[in-house]
């Protein structure tokens, strides 16, 4: 439209002149009428020159709430915002920027990105700035930045931008604070560090099942007692490990913590080392929507403690056996001495 107004004020313009170097050999009703159709070719170009005036308007303003919108997006964000020139200097920053270093704009602007960065960083951001000038998708590091004395955790994302026809480039950045991700990680890392620690230094073995009945964890000291190791387990089943009829009793009860329930069993197992006797504890484990997702189970081998249970009834019976004496003596009177020799011999037996 403004190419098709330019035209027509150029003609006007060349009517205009046209007019006026004419005006002196035209008659005057001649010169009437063309001055007439010049005015009013004039007046619609005016009116045309203030349509495209409030379309201008109307774009500008237009333009201005874009622009303004832009600015409270890019500066109100939740995490930060800046460019950078293609040598790492930033060029501008939005608010979460400014908050994550806890700096004046006037601390930051013109500064190279490298200036706000811990020592033992440096050259992962040197390598990251490197790889994004040839990666065309951008790059993604965790960077270390400053903040007064303490430190923060920073995923770094940056691409290069292109624009005024590709004439300028950019360095676009998004840094989003994962410090606390990064302290809830080391901690929980050090959590399962200390359970594992826990586990393995107790002489049971604490195991888990997925709801299929294979083991996914095998932890304690019992596996070294047996030359054993958590490979000879994950991933298998009670009938991968024991064979089919071995395995019976413990399918059964896996079934039942699979259903919910709490189960605890004794059980043997020949061995070429003999006949050894274990308790075997199940919970099931629940999901947060309460769904039974495996099993937790303990493990404890109770062959010494059996052992004792057959010694003490064997010593009850014995005894037992001399209280029949001694009312029978008693009843028959027998002397002590007889009483006495009579027990030996059956102790003997």
């Amino acid at each position: 439209m403004t190419s098709e107004l330019d035209d027509k004020r150029n003609v006007l313009r060349q009517r205009a002149e046209d007019l006026l170097r004419k005006k002196e050999i035209l008659q005057p009703n001649d010169l009437a009428h063309s001055f007439e159709e010049l005015v009013e070719s004039l007046q619609i170009y005016q009116f045309e020159l203030e349509i495209q005036n409030d379309e201008l308007l109307r774009l500008q303003q237009s333009l201005e709430k874009s622009k303004d919108k832009f600015e409270k997006l890019f500066n109100h964000a939740p995490i930060g915002y800046c460019t950078l020139s293609l040598d790492g200097k930033i060029i501008q920053t939005n608010f979460a920027f400014k908050q994550l270093l806890n700096l004046k704009p006037e601390d930051i602007i013109g500064r190279h990105l490298s200036h706000f960065v811990k020592d033992d960083s440096q050259d992962n951001l040197y390598f990251h700035l490197k790889k994004t000038l040839s990666s065309p998708e951008g790059h993604s590091s965790v960077i270390t930045f400053l903040r007064y004395s303490s430190s923060v955790y920073v995923k770094l994302h940056t691409l290069v931008f292109k624009f005024n026809g590709n004439e300028e480039e950019v360095i676009l950045c998004t840094l989003n604070d994962i410090t606390n991700e990064i302290v809830y990680q080391s901690e929980l890392q050090e959590s399962e560090s200390r359970f594992r620690s826990l586990v393995d230094s107790i002489d049971d073995v604490v195991f888990t099942l997925d709801t299929e009945q294979k083991h996914t964890g095998v932890y304690g000291q019992w596996l070294d007692r047996f030359n054993q190791t958590p490979t000879d387990y994950l991933g298998k089943t009670s009938a991968d490990i024991l064979g089919v009829e071995k395995a019976t009793i413990h399918e059964e009860n896996n079934r039942k913590a699979l259903a919910g329930q709490n189960v605890v069993y004794d059980w043997e197992n020949r061995s070429p080392h003999g006949l050894s006797f274990f308790q075997t504890s199940l919970s099931p484990i629940f999901s947060t929507d309460d769904k039974v997702v495996g099993v937790v189970g303990v493990a404890r081998d109770i062959t010494l403690r059996n052992n004792a249970d057959m010694a003490l009834k064997e010593r009850m019976k014995e005894l037992n056996c001399l209280y029949s004496l001694t009312a029978l003596a008693h009843q028959q009177g027998e002397t002590l001495a007889e009483y006495l020799l009579a027990t030996l011999e059956i102790i003997k037996l």
